[in-house]
């Protein structure tokens, strides 16, 4: 799925739909027995497709909300909690609601959401070759 297709969209019934759909499957691959699951090259390609979807998601012109931020952001958090990125612990510390985001899924901290996604694009990096 292509964040950017919401632009085509017209109606607001339309956009919602969309988003939806984005938040249902995100949520459904943040699942940790979901995450278990994924081979380290899956958890590898499916941290660059989230990291993407992110950064469309937040461009201002597409207008994505913060719940569908979030779905998105948990994807991110929980997979470098599942790799244990030390760096992500610089992030709970920061920010002491992103444990419960973790946890739960939800958030109203769009900073904290910009914050997981630069961790998880900068971890990224290092796992390419």
């Amino acid at each position: 799925m292509d964040p950017q297709k919401r632009l085509g969209l017209k109606t607001s019934i339309e956009k919602g739909n969309f988003s939806y759909q984005f938040i249902f499957i995100e949520i459904v691959l943040s699942q940790p027995n979901i995450l278990r699951s994924l081979s380290k090259q899956d958890l590898t390609q499916l941290l660059g497709a989230a990291i993407s979807v992110f950064q469309d998601k937040n461009n201002p012109e597409i207008n994505y909300s913060l719940l569908s931020l979030s779905s998105t952001g948990l994807v991110l958090g929980r997979i470098l909690e599942k790799n244990q990125n030390v760096e992500f612990s610089d992030i709970k510390n920061r920010f002491l609601q992103c444990e419960d985001f973790i946890k739960e899924g939800i958030t109203d901290n769009r900073k904290m959401l910009i914050c997981i996604n630069n961790m998880a694009d900068l971890y990224y990096k290092k796992l390419l070759p």
